[in-house]
């Protein structure tokens, strides 16, 4: 539930307010700017109501230092005069927008909805930024002390790689951000629903971020693996939905062809998302440019978890697949791959008793398959 802040020193239209909207948001009500502020500190809400003419400090006055205070919450002004001139000034010291006295039921109702939903995505925004700021400056540092180890030196390649994929839906989701926001523009009532999922999943892989980060400080330790039931139809559809700006960015969307079968291992959640994003990523860049098609597997066989992922691309030769499990061998461009993510994968199913196998033919497509032991329910 939205929070609404309303500062009138009349109490007519503060109470029409938490009337009309009173089921819809959580709302705080002041009769002076002073008291205003102090509930925008504390409680920080997504949108603020402020009446223009008050006496004492007027909301000219309150909208300078509520900026300071909160530079992202949307407020809407509100007049009694409609003096083009009043409003102008709002206006360019950071007021989102103005309604007359009396105002429009309609009219507010669905301008208060819209600037709480920007509010919330501008907040988002800033958090994922900042986020992703203190990350890069600890790694940074990280990496400043980590360069004075030469046994870190192979994970430091492994960590950077295995980075790249999740910064690479993080720069999708972004791309699609900017898209969605070019396309809103002065449209009243917009909802940003879909725009918000679109940063709740930058969060979620600025995290994955983050994961990775302090699994490569704990390398070596004693807590570095957590092994637990993992649900891998439930594993592998989180995944394919962290990917889908990759598979719709271009002349055509990818196709799946899923058959998902409820299967669980004991595993180390992140370390087998690291593999299976590994995988499927490879088969993303290996689709042709028209007509992509993934197929997905999961299903149980004998006392085996089987994980079956395969594109429709132009497949691979056999001279090169028989050293697709080299470490650093890549028929990439240096910009584009380092010839790692199939060893990590292998490496991680094996480290969980599994391995795994993969069946290409030129002008076929190919298909890797990757074989855990079961984790049978007591």
């Amino acid at each position: 539930m939205y929070k609404l802040l309303v500062i009138d020193d009349e109490v007519g239209p503060r109470e029409s307010i938490r009337m009309l909207l009173k089921d819809d948001y959580e709302i705080f009500l002041a009769d002076h700017v002073d008291e205003g502020l102090r509930l925008l500190q504390e409680h920080k809400p997504e949108a603020v109501i402020m009446d223009i003419r008050m006496p004492g400090k007027n909301g000219i006055e309150g909208l300078s230092e509520l900026r300071d205070i909160d530079p992202h919450v949307s407020v809407i002004m509100l007049t009694g005069f409609g003096a083009l001139e009043t409003a102008q000034e709002a206006m360019r010291l950071g007021a989102n927008d103005y309604l007359k006295k009396p105002f429009d039921m309609n009219e507010l109702r669905e301008a208060v909805l819209k600037y709480a939903q920007r509010t919330k995505l501008e907040r988002r925004k800033v958090n994922a930024l900042d986020e992703l700021y203190h990350l890069n400056a600890h790694l940074h540092e990280q990496v400043m002390f980590k360069e004075q180890l030469a046994t870190v030196g192979e994970a430091s390649a492994e960590f950077a790689h295995d980075l790249r994929n999740p910064l690479s839906i993080v720069i999708g989701y972004c791309q699609l951000l900017a898209e969605e926001l070019h396309g809103v523009g002065g449209r009243k009532g917009r909802d940003y629903g879909e725009t918000l999922e679109y940063l709740q999943a930058i969060e979620a892989n600025v995290k994955r971020c983050a994961e990775l980060a302090e699994r490569w400080q704990k390398m070596g330790g004693p807590d570095a693996a957590r092994y637990e039931p993992v649900a891998l139809d439930e594993l592998l559809d989180e995944l394919i939905k962290s990917i889908e700006p990759l598979t719709m960015i271009g002349p055509e969307r990818v196709k799946y062809d899923l058959s998902l079968e409820p299967v669980r291992v004991k595993a180390d959640r992140a370390q087998l998302l690291r593999a299976l994003h590994n995988v499927i990523t490879n088969a993303l860049h290996a689709l042709p440019s028209a007509g992509g098609q993934l197929s997905i597997r999961c299903a149980a066989e004998d006392e085996q978890a089987i994980i079956a992922i395969g594109d429709n691309g132009s497949g691979i030769p056999k001279e090169i697949l028989a050293r697709v499990f080299e470490k650093h061998f890549t028929t990439k461009p240096p910009s584009k791959g380092t010839g790692l993510g199939l060893t990590i994968t292998r490496k991680i199913a094996q480290e969980h008793g599994g391995d795994v196998s993969i069946d290409s033919e030129p002008g076929m497509g190919t298909t890797v398959t990757i074989r855990l032991p079961l984790l049978r329910d007591a």
